[in-house]
């Protein structure tokens, strides 16, 4: 049994230190990781997780600024963005467009899903290197995350819409709602320079 056990404690050290090097984390989380150091080894990379929202990632190579700015060009969720969130909303209830619909079972179906890089870095990564991608990776999920605060703060809006309006108003109430979180979004984008002025800027 120690034997086994002392097997499974070196197999999971070895894990950590060759296998993939980056590290799920939440934006609360990063805060208080320490930073990289060459005493500490070559370091891991930062997947950041946004709450309420759905994570997708794509991996990014390289070992240089130069060429891991490449790698993000080349996979690029949306053309001259490395990060994007997406939302979808829809409403239906029974009766829809009729003055007798039944808004008491209505139904309020929302998604928002966030796409993120995540870099996969050398064994020999300069430490420097880990740390601005991952002061990199964390100003770009605060931005993500703008995004997704700002859209949850619409379904919210839409959903008390719901309980709150008669049949004959509800629909064109929640168009206006979602007219307000497409503007919200291009406003947001157009404050922090679509998160440059937030840090989301690498190099």
């Amino acid at each position: 049994m120690k034997r086994l056990f002392v097997f499974l404690l070196v197999a999971g050290l070895a894990w950590w230190w060759l296998g993939p090097r980056h590290r799920a984390v939440t934006l609360e989380q990063l805060a208080t990781l320490p930073p990289p150091t060459t005493q500490s080894g070559p370091g891991h990379s930062l997947q950041v997780i946004i709450p309420d929202a759905d994570m997708e990632y794509y991996t990014v190579s390289g070992g240089s600024v130069a060429e891991i700015r490449d790698s993000l060009y080349a996979q690029q969720p949306v053309r001259g963005f490395d990060g994007h969130t997406a939302w979808q909303v829809s409403w239906n209830w029974p009766g829809y467009g009729r003055p007798d619909c039944d808004l008491r079972s209505a139904r309020l179906e929302t998604r928002v899903k966030v796409t993120l890089p995540v870099w996969q870095p050398p064994a020999q990564a300069d430490p420097a290197l880990v740390l601005q991608w991952n002061n990199y990776a964390g100003n770009l999920a605060l931005h993500e995350q703008g995004h997704v605060q700002r859209a949850r703060q619409g379904f919210a809006k839409m959903q008390q819409i719901l309980h709150d309006s008669t049949c004959a108003d509800a629909d064109a109430k929640l168009n206006v709602v979602l007219g307000e979180m497409r503007a919200a979004d291009a406003q947001y984008d157009a404050d922090t320079k679509h998160g440059t002025t937030q840090g989301a800027k690498f190099p």
